[in-house]
């Protein structure tokens, strides 16, 4: 169970967040095609939106279906270490620390974090969603161009996680496919390509 707190935050913004640590995939689908009503389904995919096509699609910069290639590491806002201070004064106020996943002792990087929360679990909670949010990531993401064994809707949907070869280092990592996009050119013909990145 994870207690999230997220009071007054924007929801779409929330529910990304959520999604990167909750191992899953939201969407919002309207009730009912057919009518005006303004009713939305909320949904949640265990895992992903798509398949798991890691072992069957890799994109590669050599197969022409990987174009435009970013990798970089990040930084600049890291933290490694939360100081988390409940509420109360002097001797009546509660302290806990947090370690993030890249906390070592060579990276040492504290930040102090304050809460409402009332409860131990609570202050845990926040402190440990301050720190993913201030971990650093590598992220490496591409765009996807179709070819006759990379084409969408036969060989790979939105949601799905795929194998991509990062040619800045040459190592192949599982990706997922977070965007597809129709184009219409003027003589109507049409042009998906897709955005994939590390989950």
């Amino acid at each position: 169970m994870l207690d999230w707190y997220c009071s007054n935050d924007n929801l779409l913004e929330t529910l990304q967040k959520l999604a990167l640590v909750g191992g899953g995939d939201f969407d919002l689908v309207k009730a009912d095609l057919n009518s005006e009503s303004l009713v939305w389904d909320f949904r949640f995919y265990t895992g992903q939106l798509g398949a798991d096509r890691s072992t069957t699609l890799t994109f590669a910069v050599g197969r022409g279906n990987m174009i435009d290639p970013i990798f970089e590491i990040n930084r600049e806002d890291e933290a490694t270490i939360a100081i988390v201070g409940a509420e109360g004064q002097k001797s009546t106020r509660t302290y806990l620390t947090r370690t993030g996943a890249n906390y070592g002792a060579n990276n040492h990087i504290e930040m102090f974090v304050q809460t409402h929360a009332e409860t131990t679990a609570g202050q845990q909670a926040v402190g440990d969603k301050r720190l993913d949010e201030r971990e650093a990531r590598e992220l490496f993401e591409f765009g996807i161009k179709q070819t006759p064994n990379c084409v969408y809707g036969v060989h790979f949907g939105l949601g799905d996680l795929a194998k991509a070869v990062n040619p800045f280092t040459n190592i192949a990592s599982t990706v997922k496919i977070n965007a597809v996009t129709l184009n219409l050119s003027e003589d109507g013909e049409q042009v998906i390509t897709g955005e994939a990145a590390t989950p």
